[in-house]
């Protein structure tokens, strides 16, 4: 195949013959038009056809005219001649019918589940999950993998808890495949406390992807993260049943001294306190001391310990919570419960206290006035001071 190009050198025509092929690799002549090739052995001259390259003049841009633009500022774009309007939907005709009825299946599929959940029928639940699933909180980095794994999960929370109930709000589901599935939802878990009065539902988002296996719908990966929990407006904040804690309380009894502070913070979220105990040298103990308070300070205490305490309402237990922390290393845990006029604290120690457990009870006997016990001493160093208080502000 040839092709002939027309170019211009010093005004002279000249044909440029290119070769394709074997003919444009033996050394064909080129020459100017009119003029014969060399013969007799002498090689052809072969003109420059492309002329050097030159400096780019600006002196020339006084003399050029410009075309003016005629477009409009916001001119539509070009578009090639049979190209659509607009871009075609992602979902086509022929999907759309299959994907609501799937979508219907997958909602259904949500809503059996919850039902099995509510009457307590883990092996109906575990009938939702494929063999292969798996359920990550992303809390707390715990994986459940299997459906025989679910099953175990679910036997043990109805036998701990008798009383859940679950709710599920599908926000989405969006077809991957014919059946293949992600459904974004938020799950609702509540357990009562007693007969009349149930705490407050525990609320996650959840992202799954759900395939259709013989027909039937079923989760194969679950993702799931806890949400906080907004308090509804006006409604009484926990910890305000604790607000006269807040002040500069003194005791004393077994030999010691006892100063407590105690301050909102984080915009009235938390309760800090701060307790110091400090011995008291006395010529001769008291006979048989303070009964049911034991001493404030343990043998080779030292003359004073120190123990900070954070006291939050933890919304996913419902409960009043707090944490202890002494000037010897030492930490515990405590959970709180109203018995009447007074308030009871589970104190569970942590660390080397693993296993140790004590009961402390916080009475307000006057308007400034409240008392503090203590059941033995297994946690005396971590725990708050087990005296009668009287404040001072």
């Amino acid at each position: 195949m040839m092709r002939a190009h027309d170019a211009c050198r010093g005004g002279r025509a000249v044909r440029l013959v290119v070769g394709v092929g074997l003919a444009g690799l033996c050394g064909c002549g080129l020459a100017p038009v009119g003029q014969p090739a060399a013969r007799g052995g002498q090689k052809a001259t072969v003109p420059v056809v492309i002329s050097p390259p030159r400096p780019f003049r600006t002196a020339l841009l006084a003399t050029m005219e410009l075309a003016p633009n005629t477009a409009p500022a916001h001119a539509e774009p070009q578009r090639f001649p049979g190209a659509p309007a607009e871009p075609l939907p992602l979902a086509t005709a022929g999907l759309q019918p299959r994907a609501r009825p799937a979508a219907a299946a997958i909602g259904s599929m949500l809503r059996d589940y919850a039902h099995a959940f509510n009457r307590h029928d883990a092996v109906a639940l575990a009938a939702h999950w494929s063999p292969t699933a798996e359920n990550v909180d992303l809390d707390t980095g715990d994986v459940t993998r299997g459906r025989a794994a679910v099953g175990e999960v679910f036997s043990a929370l109805f036998a701990a808890e008798a009383s859940g109930r679950l709710d599920i709000d599908i926000e989405s589901i969006r077809m991957l495949r014919d059946d293949v599935a992600v459904v974004d939802a938020v799950s609702a878990v509540s357990y009562a406390t007693s007969s009349t009065a149930p705490t407050a539902a525990s609320r996650r988002r959840m992202s799954a992807v759900v395939i259709c296996r013989d027909g039937q719908w079923l989760l194969e990966s679950v993702r799931e993260a806890q949400l906080p929990v907004e308090p509804a407006a006006n409604a009484p904040q926990p910890l305000e049943a604790l607000a006269w804690l807040v002040g500069t309380w003194e005791g004393s009894t077994a030999g010691a001294t006892v100063h407590t502070h105690c301050s909102w913070a984080a915009d009235r979220r938390f309760l800090v306190r701060h307790h110091l105990v400090t011995r008291v040298p006395r010529a001769t103990p008291a006979p048989g001391g303070d009964r049911g308070i034991p001493d404030l300070l343990l043998p080779g205490s030292g003359g004073s310990r120190e123990v900070s305490e954070v006291i939050a309402y933890d919304s996913e237990r419902g409960q009043i919570r707090s944490w202890f922390f002494n000037s010897h290393g030492r930490f515990a845990d405590g959970t709180w419960a109203r018995e009447g006029d007074r308030f009871a604290v589970l104190v569970e120690g942590r660390g080397s206290d693993t296993g140790t457990t004590s009961r402390c009870r916080i009475e307000r006997v006057g308007p400034a006035e409240c008392l503090v016990t203590c059941d033995g001493d297994a946690l005396l160093d971590v725990c708050p001071p087990a005296c009668g208080f009287i404040r001072l502000d």
